[in-house]
C-alpha cells in the first residue's frame, strides 16, 4: 500500500503543480493586458503634450529634450518617405516610348533600356534623383555636387566642365 500512496501524491503533487503553472499563465496574461492599458493611456497622455508643443508651449528640459527627439525621428522618417518617392518615381520612369519600353533618365529625361544603370546621354544612374537647380551631378558616382564643384565629394572624379 505504502508504494501506491506514493504514486498518489507524487500525482497530485504533478497535477497541483501544472494547476498552479495555468493560474499563473492566466494572471501573467491579466498583467500584460493592464500594461498595454498602461502603454495605450500613456500614448494618449503623450499626444497631449505633443499637442499643446505644437501650439507652442514650453516644458521642462527633459520633456522638450523628448519633443527634440521625436523630431529628429520625424526628420528621418521625412528622409526614409523621400528615398521611397524617388524610388517610386524611378520604378514609374520605365515607360512606354515609341511603342518599346525603357528607362527614363531622372536627370536628362533620355530613354534608356530597361537593364541600363548609366544613362547613355548623360552617364548618370539611371534611377538617380533629379539633380537640383544649379548643382551637378558626378558621372562616376551620381552624387550631386554645388555648381561650381571641381571634383566629387564622394569618390574624387574629376567633374564635366570642372576647371
Amino acid at each position: 500500500m505504502e508504494l501506491f500512496d506514493r504514486i498518489g501524491s507524487m500525482t497530485k503533487a504533478a497535477v497541483d503543480k501544472t494547476a498552479n503553472k495555468v493560474i499563473i499563465a492566466r494572471i501573467n496574461s491579466k498583467i500584460s493586458t493592464f500594461k498595454s492599458g498602461i502603454g495605450v493611456q500613456k500614448l494618449k497622455i503623450g499626444e497631449y503634450y505633443w499637442s499643446k508643443h505644437r501650439d507652442g508651449k514650453s516644458f521642462d528640459p527633459s520633456v522638450a529634450d523628448a519633443f527634440s527627439a521625436i523630431e529628429s525621428y520625424l526628420a528621418q522618417i521625412e528622409s526614409c518617405e523621400s528615398e521611397i518617392r524617388v524610388i517610386i518615381e524611378s520604378e514609374q520612369a520605365v515607360r512606354i516610348v515609341d511603342g518599346e519600353y525603357g528607362k527614363a533618365c531622372l536627370s536628362c529625361g533620355a530613354r534608356n533600356s530597361l537593364d541600363a544603370k548609366f544613362c547613355h546621354d548623360c552617364g548618370l544612374p539611371v534611377n538617380g534623383a533629379a539633380v537640383s537647380a544649379g548643382a551637378v551631378r558626378c558621372a562616376n558616382c551620381g552624387a550631386e555636387m554645388e555648381g561650381d564643384a571641381i571634383f566629387c565629394g564622394e569618390c574624387g572624379t574629376k567633374l564635366q566642365g570642372g576647371n
